[in-house]
């Protein structure tokens, strides 16, 4: 541990404010780093690339202020998200991109609030999940098996996907329950 501009630095470029940390504590910290280079003031994390202030975070890179986070890259003040990119302030997320202050989504995308949703279950003819997000400014998105859209879109792929059989019908069923709930 060394003494460089004001930070305690350890092996792997990690470093601490010397401000904040005497060279005891920045080297227990260094200790709770497993694998992780260039951190500022984290611990506790493993695999970690680039990250400042970050506390149990497995896999992270560029990650600012964030807390039990796993393969998160370039997320802001999130807390017990998996594998999400560039989102700030949400929380129990997994697989999100460019959301902010959302809550317990799941492949959501670019989201500037928390989202309602809705969950299906056992729907389909592959007898699976759907998810459907929208937003108070009517953007919405539907992830369905590997369809990832907004709801015209799915609509269309209903459409060509099923023609007029039971699974289309009860899928339409459905995004009208969904359209009734948007304008509540």
């Amino acid at each position: 541990m060394k003494k460089v501009d004001e930070r305690w630095v350890d092996s792997n470029n990690n470093s601490w404010n010397c401000n904040t940390n005497t060279k005891k504590q920045a080297e227990e910290k260094s200790k709770s780093l497993i694998n992780c280079w260039n951190c500022w003031n984290c611990r506790d994390c493993w695999n970690c690339w680039n990250c400042w202030n970050c506390r149990d975070c497995w896999n992270c890179w560029n990650c600012r202020d964030c807390w039990s986070c796993w393969n998160c890259w370039n997320c802001r003040n999130c807390r017990g998200c998996q594998d999400c990119q560039d989102c700030q302030d949400c929380q129990g997320c997994q697989d999100c991109q460019g959301c902010q202050g959302c809550q317990d989504c799941q492949d959501c995308q670019d989201f500037k609030s928390n989202p309602f949703r809705i969950f299906f279950q056992d729907i389909g003819s592959r007898n699976s999940e759907t998810k459907i997000y929208w937003d108070c400014f009517g953007d919405t998105q539907v992830i369905c098996g590997c369809f990832n859209g907004n709801i015209s879109r799915f609509i269309k792929a209903i459409s060509n996907t099923h023609k007029d059989n039971k699974y289309a019908t009860r899928y339409i069923n459905l995004i009208n329950q969904v359209f009734t709930l948007m304008e509540v």
